[in-house]
């Protein structure tokens, strides 16, 4: 039933290990320059998870004290080069 679906889909805490929303999202996120880079393909179960959110925590302080707005960044080019990133995947 579900349950047995979900538990090889989710067997362990973090991210989900398959491409699903979730993954999508982050290498969409990441790929917009909103992620730190390499922030989307850590493991579900690595340490990695762990320092990648410090980091993002340490990124979003500076870019506030900064006020540092991601519509400084992100241009209708991003959004594309965020579409042709999200059709690679093999959606």
């Amino acid at each position: 039933g579900i349950a047995e679906a979900n538990n090889q889909l989710v067997p362990t805490i973090g991210t989900c290990g398959v491409m699903g929303t979730a993954s999508t999202m982050a290498l969409i996120t990441e790929t917009l320059g909103l992620m730190v880079p390499g922030g989307a393909c850590a493991p579900a179960v690595s340490a990695d998870r762990r320092r990648i959110a410090e980091s993002t925590g340490h990124m979003a302080v500076e870019m506030a004290a900064r006020q540092f707005a991601p519509s400084s960044f992100l241009s209708a080019g991003s959004f594309e080069n965020a579409i042709r990133v999200f059709l690679s995947f093999g959606w």
